[in-house]
């Protein structure tokens, strides 16, 4: 993401009234619930606000991987349809 965008508020929403928002706080993934027999969060969103689009999401933890978060948002209830991403917890809380 282009961090430049945040301070001239260049984002792509739909709705005129939501393009000025700040990065920093938004609220970017709702309302998921924990499926323990699947190990996952499912049922939620994943805003997009470079391009303004909202996505069903789910995401998960690997065994292995308990430092990078996997998320996967898709359109029209189609799972194959969508696209996978890594968030890695950083090492160092930032001040």
């Amino acid at each position: 993401m282009d961090l430049r965008k945040q301070k001239q508020n260049r984002w792509k929403n739909p709705d005129p009234s939501l393009r000025n928002r700040k990065i920093l706080g938004l609220e970017i993934l709702k309302d998921f619930k924990y499926n323990p027999a699947k190990k996952i969060w499912e049922g939620g969103t994943i805003y997009d606000p470079e391009s303004g689009n909202t996505y069903d999401c789910y995401m998960w933890f690997e065994d292995s991987e308990k430092n990078k978060l996997y998320l996967k948002g898709y359109i029209l209830g189609m799972k194959m349809l969508g696209r996978k991403t890594t968030w890695t917890r950083e090492k160092n809380k930032r001040e």
